[in-house]
């Protein structure tokens, strides 16, 4: 991390470089349990009520979809295949009716199923076809994690318990019928890879005790040759955390795209207000929060400074007017003439009779003062009056 200067002259000021390692990004472990999910139970879920009846919708492997098309009629006009291929394709999206697993004896419940399908209106037909087209993106968006998973300990875990049997067996997923659809790519590409780093770990203990024997013979030609193995080890790790870093980022902005709040409409916050998205930022990643980093110790103002600022100078405004206005107040009552402060008196009437008193009120300090019309001689008379009390002062 480069340290910035004490004092630094804004014409020379330079930004501030942030360097964070990568593999320190924190990883979400919801991301990992929606593949997990997909992994072990072979799809993923979504209730729905349709008419009444509960449906429990999941998506559909690549060898599911295989099917669907084959029984699509080729001779058929476009509108008959069309709903042709709606109807088998929610038909074998379903995973439970009414709590009834579909998935058993599925050649039979799909004949029912496509033929109650097209039974439904023309609209709900389409919104299920919405609903199962999004988790079904979503679960395709899941595939080029597995490479980085594969190396995590929960997942070479969960290898050492089923490497013996099949990831997508019924006796694996605990949902009978499972096995009758067959792996998904997410599940092929699990196994391959993590049949792959077994024959790599076992290679490298092969080739540690092969070290271990040439030691014997040349320990500073060996000792060489693991420091190269070390290195190229370090560089492997390095690479996978790079690799890792970036398909997280690329996953996590990229889900959830439709939920996302666009800029200028209206949203309700946790205590009910509401308030207009002006401007949506979005910093999740380390990059992006090292740039915040080093735009705050450069002195930069973001977005966050812009808008504190703008409420600051409002406040600052709101309490100028407010001090204006006591000005005002207070000159308008210095220049209004009041009733002599040492009378106790009340004054009581109407309005002539509060001017006769005020005017007879101030004739009489004229009076005491030995004030006359001449300004001049309204000063040097004060003047005196004031000296002479000074000198009655003096003498007592």
């Amino acid at each position: 991390m480069t340290q910035p200067a004490n004092k630094l002259e804004p014409a020379n000021q330079r930004k501030v470089a942030i360097n964070i390692p990568k593999h320190y990004q924190e990883i979400k472990p919801e991301i990992w349990e929606i593949l997990e999910s997909y992994l072990f139970d072979g799809f993923l879920t979504s209730p729905s009520n349709i008419l009444g009846e509960n449906f429990v919708f999941k998506t559909l492997n690549h060898l599911e979809i295989k099917q669907i098309m084959w029984r699509r009629s080729i001779k058929s006009t476009a509108p008959d295949t069309d709903n042709q291929f709606k109807a088998s394709f929610i038909a074998n999206s379903v995973f439970l009716l009414n709590a009834e697993n579909m998935i058993i004896n599925r050649h039979e419940n799909l004949s029912k199923l496509i033929k109650l399908i097209p039974r439904l209106s023309s609209k709900v037909q389409d919104k299920i076809v919405e609903n199962l087209s999004y988790i079904n993106k979503k679960a395709s968006k899941l595939h080029p994690l597995i490479e980085i998973y594969v190396h995590e300990n929960r997942s070479r875990y969960k290898w050492l318990q089923l490497n013996h049997m099949s990831v997508h067996a019924d006796e694996c997923t605990g949902i009978s019928g499972t096995g009758f659809l067959g792996m998904n790519h997410c599940q092929s590409a699990w196994v391959a890879l993590n049949k792959i780093i077994d024959k790599r770990e076992q290679t490298d203990i092969e080739w540690a005790n092969a070290k271990f024997v040439g030691s014997c013979f040349n320990s500073k030609g060996v000792r060489q040759t693991d420091e190269h193995d070390k290195a190229r080890k370090a560089r492997e790790q390095q690479e996978r955390d790079d690799l890792k870093f970036n398909l997280l980022t690329k996953y996590l902005r990229n889900q959830d795209l439709d939920s996302e709040i666009e800029s200028g409409k209206i949203v309700t916050l946790p205590d009910g207000r509401q308030a207009l998205v002006d401007k949506k930022f979005l910093a999740e990643s380390v990059e992006e929060l090292a740039d915040q980093l080093s735009a705050t110790l450069s002195g930069e103002k973001d977005y966050h400074d812009l808008v504190i600022e703008q409420k600051q100078k409002e406040h600052q405004d709101k309490l100028n007017a407010i001090e204006a206005a006591k000005q005002r107040m207070w000159e308008a009552a210095r220049l209004r003439p009041l009733p002599d402060a040492g009378s106790g008196s009340r004054i009581l009437g109407g309005r002539k009779e509060a001017e006769a008193y005020i005017k007879k009120m101030n004739e009489d300090r004229f009076k005491r003062l030995k004030i006359t019309n001449d300004p001049d001689e309204y000063t040097i008379n004060a003047n005196t009056y004031i000296n002479r009390n000074s000198n009655v002062d003096k003498k007592d």
